[in-house]
């Protein structure tokens, strides 16, 4: 098994951190190493966070100190969102849907060359205002 890029936590404008990560050792879907993905392995978070516990491993350790395996991408980015969004970390590419309200640029990978003028102008234009997500892919 091949591993992955291991990306540093992120760290939230409020103080919060978390450690988000998918390749093809963690728990994520699809468990690879390119993703986009739309289910990720966070842990750590410097504080108890009520929406991840139902992902939380079966161990002992406080949720603080747990890992939590296929988190859907929408429960990461709400939770980064509650905190004031990312001021410094990495996030793996997520595939999915995102309204957030306080977004500062927005990242957009697009595979089939016929589109990729339409979705330059769209990074362009929410630049400003949308938070960093490693890669949004559009269907």
């Amino acid at each position: 098994m091949s591993f992955g890029k291991v990306r540093t936590p992120v760290e939230c404008r409020d103080g919060f951190t978390i450690s988000v990560q998918a390749s093809s050792s963690h728990y994520c879907s699809p468990r690879n190493n390119e993703g986009p993905y739309v289910q990720v392995e966070v842990g750590y978070p410097s504080a108890v966070e009520e929406t991840l516990l139902d992902y939380m491993d079966g161990g002992s350790d406080p949720p603080t100190e747990s890992v939590y395996g296929w988190v859907p991408v929408e429960v990461v980015a709400a939770i980064i969102e509650r905190h004031g969004g990312i001021v410094s970390g990495d996030l793996p590419p997520f595939l999915g849907t995102f309204m957030c309200a306080d977004l500062h640029s927005l990242s957009v990978t697009v595979a089939d060359e016929s589109v990729s003028d339409r979705f330059a102008m769209l990074e362009l234009d929410l630049e400003p205002v949308c938070q960093r997500f490693s890669m949004l892919e559009f269907d």
